[in-house]
């Protein structure tokens, strides 16, 4: 009997943990239910931050677009002005004689990029590039006939702005070439000459 009464009151003290526990669940959702607006109050916040994230990175996207545009046109419009000004060079160049100058103008005119050429601004600048070439050739031939060295290399060096860079390079060795045969045959002749007086 001792037992059977320490087991019920372990079982009364036991219905007193468990209708404590009860009231203790009937009182959670109570107190859930404002946790739960905050959590349906804070998805909406969250979903709209996403979006606004998402529409900021689109606009960001377009005008990386829009940039690259305004930079291609930029980059365009300054092409248009050099070849303008390769034109207006080149022919104030070839007027003063300055070749060095007018050989730049044709060397930033080839570096153009060919999509903003007009037809008729290119017809002029290869018809200019091709008078500075022969220019240039012309003040060479002279400058071998006259044996001027220094001028023989100024106008050699000119020919690789123009684009003529090998044919620069082979008129050089070929006025070089021709220098040193001159010279050799000057030394023969002096050479027959005092072995002749020795001889004779």
């Amino acid at each position: 009997e001792g037992e059977v009464l320490h087991a019920l009151e372990g079982c009364v003290a036991g219905g007193e943990l468990l209708h404590a526990r009860l009231e203790v669940v009937d009182i959670i959702p109570t107190k859930l239910k404002p946790v739960k607006k905050e959590l349906h109050a804070l998805t909406s916040v969250i979903g709209d931050t996403c979006e606004l994230a998402e529409n900021v990175s689109r606009k960001v996207r377009a005008l990386d677009l829009v940039k690259e545009r305004v930079g291609q046109t930029l980059s365009s419009v300054q092409s248009i002005m050099d070849v303008r000004n390769c034109m207006h060079g080149v022919e104030a160049a070839i007027g003063r004689e300055q070749y060095e100058e007018a050989c730049e103008h044709i060397r930033r005119y080839r570096h153009v990029d060919p999509h903003v050429l007009e037809r008729d601004a290119k017809e002029k600048l290869e018809r200019a590039q091709g008078r500075v070439h022969s220019m240039v050739l012309e003040r060479f031939e002279r400058a071998v006939d006259e044996g001027d060295p220094e001028q023989i290399r100024r106008f050699c060096r000119l020919l690789v702005p123009l684009g003529y860079a090998d044919e620069g390079r082979k008129r050089f060795c070929d006025s070089v070439a021709g220098q040193v045969r001159h010279f050799a045959e000057q030394n023969h002749r002096a050479l027959r000459l005092a072995l002749d007086e020795a001889a004779g």
